[in-house]
């Protein structure tokens, strides 16, 4: 059990990873501007962030959730006093207090060359901290939240989720832009105070994923709801171009048969991997095609678009992009399961 203090409790995130703390069995204070109520069990206490040496922790642990935007915080000056100057004014006070492991919030893309003032701050806020000289330093790097439910809804984040989501099932290497939600950045973190790791950790976006991954047939019923639906619509699309009679017959015959096949192996991949969800997982551990596959699937529907496209034959790009939506809702099922495994 520890003594853990958190900056950024009243966040969504803090929230979440208050519940968790003190599931795991551990003491939590919560620094805060103003007196709340306690939700979860937690010991609530207000801190004059202009005089910080005038509260005190005894303990193990400091973990900050703390973040702003430019535009909520309302100037460029605003938001780096946030999430610069204030984590790093906290980072000091928990070294004053003989604090020896420290937790930050940072984003994917903080690093030296980043570009635009959001990335620098993070990158020159994970700096200072590493600086102080904590036995363990864990600094997060998690992509763009995929909760629909934060507040203040943030249109801009809401919006790129969705292309963040096609673009991370694109190769390995983009995995860690996949929209991640808060529940697997707190299990992330409570599991890090837990380890043993020492010295500097950092974990991109696809670390973070990882802590929430479950099986297929226990995760997101609605999700699986939709691929079924996809494949009806698909060949619903399909069935209406061809009363419309869209095209000359052999080119209707010819994407038929592309359709078809897509369709078919869709199907097949859906039911290999529910089979393997459901079964022996040291034997589908062993199955490491599943994933390569349904990229090459996602890459082929891509140039069957672009294709399609360029021909003017829209009835056809519209059935295929839906299969393509469906295929990237299903990758990252597999992908789930997988890490699962781990």
């Amino acid at each position: 059990m520890k003594q853990v203090a958190i900056f950024g409790g009243s966040g969504q995130l803090g929230q979440k990873v208050i519940q968790r703390l003190i599931s795991a069995g551990h003491n939590v204070t919560s620094f805060e501007r103003r007196e709340k109520p306690s939700k979860h069990g937690e010991t609530k206490t207000t801190i004059d962030f202009n005089n910080m040496g005038a509260s005190s922790f005894n303990g193990d642990t400091v973990i900050v959730t703390i973040g702003t935007t430019q535009a909520k915080a309302g100037s460029e000056e605003a938001f780096v006093a946030v999430d610069y100057e204030l984590v790093k004014k906290i980072g000091v006070w928990a070294k004053q207090q003989g604090v020896s492991e420290f937790h930050v919030i940072s984003s994917i893309g903080a690093e030296d060359n980043a570009r635009g003032l959001y990335l620098q701050t993070k990158w020159k806020m994970e700096q200072s901290v590493s600086e102080l000289g904590f036995e363990r330093l864990f600094i997060y790097r998690p992509s763009v939240y995929s909760d629909l439910d934060r507040k203040p809804f943030r249109l801009k984040e809401v919006s790129s989720i969705p292309f963040l989501g096609f673009f991370a099932s694109l190769t390995k290497s983009t995995l860690k832009y996949r929209p991640v939600n808060t529940d697997a950045i707190a299990k992330k973190i409570v599991q890090s105070v837990d380890s043993e790791i020492v010295g500097k950790t950092i974990f991109e976006g696809d670390d973070i994923y990882t802590a929430e991954a479950i099986p297929f047939h226990t995760y997101r019923k609605k999700e699986q709801k939709l691929l079924a639906i996809g494949i009806v619509t698909l060949l619903l699309v399909f069935g209406s171009s061809e009363f419309l009679g869209l095209g000359s017959l052999p080119l209707r015959i010819t994407i038929a048969g592309i359709v078809g096949a897509l369709s078919f192996l869709w199907v097949k991949s859906a039911a290999t991997l529910k089979k393997g969800a459901l079964g022996n997982h040291e034997e589908y551990a062993k199955n490491t095609n599943t994933k390569r596959f349904l990229r090459f699937l996602i890459w082929t529907e891509i140039l069957l678009i672009i294709g399609t496209l360029t021909f003017g034959h829209f009835a056809i790009t519209i059935s295929v992009l839906i299969l393509l939506i469906f295929d990237v809702l299903f990758f990252f099922n597999t992908e789930d399961y997988l890490n699962s495994l781990k």
